[in-house]
């Protein structure tokens, strides 16, 4: 139908992409700047594509990537033989939500992502055998294959598996599973709650080897995160639980929570909102902290 008459106000409204993107560096393939791509505030319900060519940096931000529907892919030349395209690419993402990133065909320098959700649940969320990564305070629901890793104060739903284990660090994490092949961890959990509650058990006695076990299976069964949702269509999706454990609330570098929302330091104001009431609260009267969300 014809677009009526009028004035179109486009403020608090979202740029919305029902489709794909495709993008392609034409840059020579020893030109190490390349070109470059910024997306910031869209909501795309489709695939992003990096083609072969000579692209220099593809930067997302404040992006949704519909899960189910979108996602990121990059590509290159047949790893690792030879110069391959896109090989100077560094990708960032930053405050976005996407599908899987698929960059398991591509050599590209790096990955970062901070304060993301990465959501390909029941499969790999992200795929970059060839590719070095750095995330941060981001919500990985689905297994993560990369070549070498750097994490701090996430949560990966899912098996993680790095190819080179010598180099890079996991911290204040949660990862599942006794063994995961990653670099060295620093106050993970379970592994930490694990370590110290054996750690305090052989203090009372000997423990035996099916004692530890015991220990070990217990935890693993009930430390782990507990969402609001997990459906990208709730308001509170990827959010973490009341019920959620406290070591994985109160888990990340800092004291505020793993995952996507440690920015909110949600338990410090919590806490700090507390002493205030305690404070100038008048005698008699109790006080408590309704969540809205």
């Amino acid at each position: 139908p014809p677009r009526s008459d009028g004035d179109l106000g486009a403020g608090n409204l979202r740029p919305h992409l029902n489709g794909n993107i495709t993008v392609k560096g034409m840059p020579a393939p020893e030109d190490k700047t390349g070109g470059e791509l910024i997306l910031n505030g869209l909501l795309i319900e489709g695939r992003l594509s990096v083609l072969k060519g000579n692209l220099g940096s593809l930067s997302i931000a404040h992006c949704t990537l519909l899960p189910g529907r979108g996602g990121l892919v990059a590509a290159s030349d047949n790893p690792p033989s030879g110069t391959t395209s896109n090989q100077w690419l560094k990708i960032k993402l930053l405050r976005s939500v996407t599908g899987p990133v698929n960059l398991n065909t591509a050599m590209i320098d790096s990955l970062e992502i901070q304060d993301c959700v990465i959501d390909n649940k029941s499969s790999i969320a992200i795929d970059g055998v060839y590719v070095p990564a750095t995330i941060s305070a981001s919500t990985i629901v689905g297994a993560t294959h990369v070549k070498t890793l750097n994490a701090s104060n996430c949560i990966f739903m899912e098996d993680v598996k790095v190819e080179r284990r010598q180099t890079g660090c996991v911290r204040f994490c949660y990862v599942p599973g006794l063994n995961p092949q990653i670099p060295r961890r620093y106050r993970c959990q379970p592994e930490l709650e694990i370590t110290e509650r054996i750690a305090e058990a052989e203090k009372a006695g000997f423990v035996s080897s099916a004692k530890k076990i015991k220990i070990r299976n217990k935890i693993l069964a009930s430390l782990v995160p507990g969402f609001t949702s997990l459906d990208n269509r709730h308001y509170a999706y990827a959010q973490l639980n009341r019920n959620c454990p406290v070591q994985i609330t109160t888990g990340a570098e800092d004291g505020s929570e793993m995952g996507v929302f440690s920015f909110l330091k949600q338990p410090q104001r919590a806490a700090n909102l507390r002493i205030a009431l305690e404070e100038y609260l008048p005698l008699g009267l109790e006080a408590g902290i309704f969540y809205i969300t």
